[in-house]
């Protein structure tokens, strides 16, 4: 009888065993990371993280924004030389024929003060010559004008060159600048994404937020299921 006793004690202490061992299978099962080896706190992080490449994504791109304006400011300036071009080379094409008939006025009027020369008395002789002299003198006059006009139309148009090439560089130096920032946001954003997961951490204490981490132990690295409370 005794020895029936001892068995059942025996056989109840084995069953309590498995019940503990299954309690703790149980519980333990509750921390295990998901199928995906991403617990949700994980994801939320992953997320978290994500946001913030977009933050920074988002002002790379604002310098891409404030090139767009440097490029209006000059397309602008173009315009506006554009315009005094042709103002300068239309009063240029004015000022042309005014000269050209104050120049047929002076010489007609020569022609004639040459023709009465002649006839007149050698007291008017000296005044008509001085008063030709004064004629010829304008008349270099306006030829300096047609000159230093020439010559301003020109300087714009080649300060209008020399803005189309500064365009064309700057346009050149724009491609390349958002080239450079968009592979920086993508850098950055892989760099926040993955990298992160990548580190080894010596405990659970160490890791930035709840989620499965790489913890060290002792030479060891496993993957572990770290939860965060603060």
């Amino acid at each position: 009888m005794f020895g029936y006793g001892g068995c059942v004690g025996w056989c109840w202490i084995i069953v309590m065993l498995l019940v503990c061992e299954l309690s703790c299978e149980l519980a333990s099962e509750s921390y295990m990371p998901l199928a995906d080896g991403f617990t949700f706190e994980l994801l939320q992080n992953q997320l978290s993280e994500v946001h913030g490449s977009i933050s920074q994504l988002e002002e790379n791109l604002s310098k891409q924004y404030q090139t767009e304006a440097l490029r209006k400011e000059i397309n602008s300036l173009t315009e506006r030389l554009k315009t005094i071009e042709q103002s300068m080379k239309s009063d240029k094409t004015t000022l042309a024929q005014q000269n050209a008939d104050k120049q047929r006025s002076l010489e007609s009027l020569q022609s004639s003060l040459t023709n009465q020369l002649g006839d007149m008395d050698t007291r008017f002789t000296a005044k008509i010559t001085q008063v030709m002299q004064h004629i010829d003198n304008y008349k270099e006059r306006l030829k300096s004008l047609d000159t230093s006009v020439s010559k301003g139309v020109l300087a714009y148009e080649r300060l209008g060159n020399s803005i189309k090439v500064f365009q064309q560089n700057t346009d050149e130096q724009m491609k390349y600048l958002i080239q450079i920032l968009q592979q920086s946001a993508r850098n950055n954003l892989i760099e926040t994404t993955t990298d992160i997961y990548q580190k080894v951490y010596n405990s659970c204490d160490d890791v930035p937020s709840s989620g499965v981490w790489k913890v060290r132990y002792g030479a060891q690295v496993t993957s572990k299921a770290c939860y965060k409370f603060n």
